[in-house]
């Protein structure tokens, strides 16, 4: 008797480890990001390129958290981290030029 296909080995392991892995990620990163902005609030010239480090690291952190999250609801493949990219990066595009339009 067979299994069933959902409960193969054709199909991937549900990805909690790069869940975990981005989660921690992200959270490092948003910590390093709220210590470098408040650097930059408090600087008089307001350079950016302090900045986009720790935000490159939450942007791929999230990509990464989503891609895994929609992989363990079962879309399987190259799709959810595709979803995710171009959900994330415009995401992350409109709050990046939001905050340099409020404080530069």
């Amino acid at each position: 008797m067979t299994a069933p296909l959902f409960y193969t080995q054709s199909m991937y392991s549900p990805p909690y480890f790069l869940i975990m892995a981005a989660l921690g990620s992200a959270l490092a990163f948003g910590t390093a990001f709220s210590g470098v902005l408040g650097l930059f609030l408090k600087d008089k010239e307001r350079k950016t390129d302090r900045l986009i480090a720790p935000y490159l690291g939450i942007v791929l952190s999230s990509v990464v958290f989503i891609g895994a999250g929609l992989q363990i609801l079962g879309i399987y493949g190259t799709l959810p981290y595709l979803f995710a990219l171009a959900f994330v990066v415009l995401l992350a595009a409109f709050v990046w030029f939001n905050l340099l339009r409020e404080y530069t």
